[in-house]
């Protein structure tokens, strides 16, 4: 034992260190895993970035494409509203001009029924 203790000892300062125990190599693995951890957190933040840095052009093309629509459906329902206003005034117009005419040959009519009409 004497010859594997001096073994330890010969060429390190102060007679070597005192052998590690269970807990240092416990101490010892939970700051590799946390090492680990902190690089794999690293890579997913990385790769996360990545992922943004694909995406967002792609978002942005499909952003510029929905307000697009939304601007198209817009116009188009202003005209339809308009088309339907003018239509409306076009309805009434034709509805009063029709009218006015009936009105013009009902007279006629009976302007003339008068004329054939004799006094008794």
């Amino acid at each position: 034992m004497l010859n594997i203790a001096k073994a330890r000892t010969v060429g390190m300062p102060d007679g070597g260190g005192e052998p590690k125990t269970p807990l240092d190599y416990a101490e010892q693995l939970a700051s590799i895993d946390g090492k680990q951890a902190t690089a794999e957190h690293k890579r997913a933040t990385a790769r996360a970035l990545d992922h943004k840095a694909l995406v967002t052009p792609l978002q942005l093309l499909a952003d510029h494409s929905q307000r697009s629509s939304d601007r198209f459906a817009q116009s188009i329902d202003q005209i339809a509203s308009r088309g339907i206003d003018t239509f409306h005034r076009n309805a009434d117009r034709a509805v009063d001009d029709f009218h006015r005419a009936e009105d013009r040959d009902s007279r006629e009519r009976v302007a003339r029924f008068a004329a054939t009409r004799r006094p008794r």
